[in-house]
């Protein structure tokens, strides 16, 4: 008998959580196996008492970044199989991660890392971007939050406030964002399921606790094959991967790609629970 925990945090009640279908694809799929669900932050679990941890709805991480890194490192270290991996959750955890895939060769949403600007080479960056409002987002940070639009001068007022410029990052506001995001999900390295996310009315976020709209999506062969680029552009097996692109009038651009603890929209394919849980029996 194999024994599972999936990481989850102490408090859920604000978010849309779908698990309870993975939950019960395991006792389907693994009936001999054992399956516990446990905060990643609860100090009384022995880690070496599980065969493998599956990083899920840890939601809380980023406004504990380091503790929850040296939660990780030590559930590692006890023999424990984590998933996915210490090294890439610790390289995904901050967004600079899109430059080195830009670096590699993916195409991402251009984005300036506040930590590499002083405040004439941020202006002449600006400048060269062709869209008249600009995003600033935390270098770590989930579901939106601190998420600020603004315009090129206001943006300019921004940066010259901020007093620890390497927690943000500045990126242009694409108005086909309105239009909807498209998240692909990868398990094992393959394409599970494909989903469209449409901010409402008046809103730019796409995400379910802002109330956007969820629905399954087919691409087309080539919007398809950019997504599993960026999948195999990180060299090693991957138990999950959500790659969230957004198409532009230049074409499918990356926005983010998710491999610490993406919501993997079970309900909206119901049948890609099974896959998940195979995907994990079989990591």
């Amino acid at each position: 008998m194999k024994k599972y925990v999936f990481l989850t945090c102490d408090d859920l009640s604000d978010y849309v959580v779908d698990d309870e279908l993975a939950l019960e694809s395991f006792k389907k799929i693994c009936p001999e196996d054992s399956l516990d669900v446990i905060s990643w932050s609860n100090e009384s679990v022995n880690w070496s008492d599980y065969d493998y941890a599956v990083i899920r709805t840890t939601w809380d991480y980023t406004k504990r970044l380091e503790e929850f890194l040296n939660v990780l490192e030590s559930i590692k270290e006890s023999g424990c199989k984590l998933l996915n991996s210490s090294s890439i959750v610790k390289w995904n955890s901050r967004k600079t991660y899109l430059k080195d895939l830009s670096k590699s060769g993916i195409k991402v949403i251009e984005s300036i890392f506040l930590e590499d600007e002083d405040l004439e080479s941020f202006k002449d960056k600006l400048i060269n971007l062709p869209l008249v409002k600009m995003v600033i987002k935390p270098v770590v940070g989930a579901s939106a939050e601190k998420i600020e639009i603004l315009s090129k001068a206001e943006m300019i007022d921004k940066f010259e406030s901020l007093e620890k410029k390497e927690d943000w990052f500045v990126q242009p506001f694409i108005e086909e964002v309105l239009e909807g995001e498209i998240s692909y999900l990868f398990f094992n390295n393959e394409l599970s399921h494909v989903v469209k996310k449409v901010p409402k009315k008046g809103d730019f976020r796409v995400q379910e606790e802002y109330g956007s709209a969820l629905s399954q999506y087919t691409p087309n062969e080539e919007e398809l094959n950019e997504a599993q680029r960026v999948v195999d552009s990180i060299g090693e097996k991957l138990l999950y991967a959500r790659v969230d692109m957004l198409k532009t009038k230049e074409g499918q651009r990356l926005i983010e790609l998710e491999l610490v603890e993406p919501s993997l929209y079970f309900r909206i394919d119901p049948p890609s629970s099974d896959r998940f849980i195979h995907a994990l029996k079989n990591i």
